[in-house]
């Protein structure tokens, strides 16, 4: 644990303490003192996190390093237009009469390569694996005063964007990746199955819950959701993966420890197929399947190593996450809180109704760890979001099962699938009564601006400090008895 957590505390300082390269050279000194120790258990211990410390710094360092530009496509930017031959390398968003994709260049001019980001005006059907020549300007992404679009996107590799081609033709398919060719292509099939079983914007919910797209959300839905902390429930994290694993954990209490703890592991596996298995997804499922083994295994002390060792590795595959990826974040801190947290809230509502008192403490637990990041992020509070999160959040995994049971259906037939919808309507109608009730309330949500970092430093370490003051309690009193 030392170990874990210095390393990440080490990525965090160089996030803020982005010195030179001393640190490799520091790293291996430290890495002979620490095993010249080894026999000495607190000088190894204080060895051990300092190698963690600088183990974190080196592999900040090596992830900051800029790209090699003699064979990166980013050496184009803001140049003149040249022509880009590329691979489709995810499944384009579309919104208003534009669709946004990332492109994978094969060949520009010489043999550079790289990630582009690209958007191009609906004009035809474009699909993951299409390759597309196109004659563009590179941009470098922008950078603005409160917000850095070249940082959020370079936890994706990408360091350049174009925006609508003046030339640009589609030349194959089928040449990405069959695998992930196969659930895109499930998506749309099942985006056309719900858009012709279910009205708006019924439709476009379910969409959200289902497939992790809020662009099919009405915006005067979209931003209900927003003012009321509902927006978790239609967008991929970790917020709401971790939740809907705990509460599917729980929905399942009257079976088998087993089949419950499967089942739900099967939910949370389905959800990724579906959102299309992208890296982000699998970080923010990755952390639901711990609060369902921390549920089977019931090992708490286990718990926490396994938390830290998955950020770990998390962080170490890709650095930029821990700054710029706020959906791992959410994940991340939201799995903290059911891990840490739930556990103090669960002793104040034990003579509550069982699944009322389960959501009570889950909700609020994550809510406890992730909503600092959230104000701090989009500079909004919900002060409706614990109500609307209870209201809600019980729901969700209900919505989940009977809309898909009506897409299903769908499938079979259209008619069946429309006859099903109607169950999923009524479930699904609830959830945007409440999103709009809540939304037209006095001071629903305010706006936070200028929040600065070391108010967050301060707020976890008070909950940090009240976790362990009530642990500690806890500990106590068992002794006593």
């Amino acid at each position: 644990m030392f170990f874990l957590l210095s390393f990440i505390g080490g990525v965090i300082l160089f996030s803020f303490w982005p010195i030179n390269n001393i640190y490799p050279s520091l790293l291996f000194l430290s890495l002979v003192i620490t095993i010249a120790f080894y026999r000495h258990k607190k000088v190894f211990t204080i060895g051990l996190a300092v190698f963690g410390l600088l183990l974190g710094l080196s592999r900040g360092f090596v992830s900051n390093q800029p790209i090699n530009s003699a064979q990166h496509i980013s050496q184009f930017n803001d140049q003149e237009q040249i022509e880009v031959i590329g691979l489709v390398v995810t499944d384009p968003v579309s919104e208003s009469g534009v669709q946004e994709f990332t492109l994978r260049a094969k060949e520009v001019k010489s043999s550079a390569e790289g990630l582009v980001l690209l958007k191009v005006r609906r004009l035809t059907s474009i699909h993951y694996g299409d390759v597309v020549t196109a004659r563009l300007s590179l941009l470098t992404p922008a950078e603005f005063e409160d917000f850095s679009y070249k940082d959020y996107l370079s936890r994706y590799h990408i360091y350049s964007v174009a925006y609508y081609p003046t030339e640009f033709e589609i030349t194959g398919h089928g040449s990405g990746n069959f695998f992930l060719s196969l659930i895109y292509d499930l998506r749309r099939t099942l985006l056309s199955v719900i858009s012709r079983i279910l009205s708006e914007p019924a439709s476009g919910l379910l969409v959200g819950i289902l497939l992790g797209i809020k662009s099919a959300l009405p915006e005067n839905l979209l931003e209900n959701f927003n003012t009321v902390g509902l927006t978790h429930i239609v967008v991929v994290s970790g917020f709401n993966i971790t939740i809907i694993a705990h509460l599917l954990m729980r929905l399942t209490k009257g079976f088998s420890r087993n089949l419950a703890f499967w089942l739900a592991v099967i939910g949370i596996l389905a959800f990724i197929f579906l959102t299309g298995a992208e890296a982000s997804i699998i970080r923010a499922a990755t952390m639901g399947i711990l609060v369902l083994i921390a549920g089977r295994l019931g090992r708490q002390s286990n718990l926490h190593v396994a938390l830290i060792l998955t950020a770990a590795i998390m962080i170490w595959q890709n650095p930029r996450i821990l700054q710029f990826d706020v959906g791992f974040q959410l994940s991340f801190l939201a799995t903290a809180g059911l891990v840490y947290i739930a556990p103090i809230l669960q002793s104040f509502v034990k003579r509550w109704p069982v699944l009322l008192g389960e959501t009570l403490a889950s909700t609020a637990s994550a809510l406890i760890m992730a909503s600092p990041i959230i104000v701090y992020n989009f500079e909004r509070l919900s002060l409706v979001a614990p109500l609307s999160n209870l209201l809600v959040l019980p729901i969700v995994p209900l919505a989940m099962l009977v809309g898909f049971v009506a897409v299903i259906f769908g499938l079979i037939n259209i008619s069946l699938g429309i006859l099903a919808g109607t169950v999923a309507w009524v479930v699904l109608h609830y959830i945007i009564l409440v999103a709009n009730y809540l939304s037209r309330l006095p001071l629903a949500s305010i706006s936070v601006s200028g929040l600065k970092i070391w108010w967050l430093a301060i707020y976890y370490l008070i909950v940090l400090g009240s976790v362990w003051w009530w642990s500690k309690k806890v500990r106590k009193n068992e002794h006593k008895v």
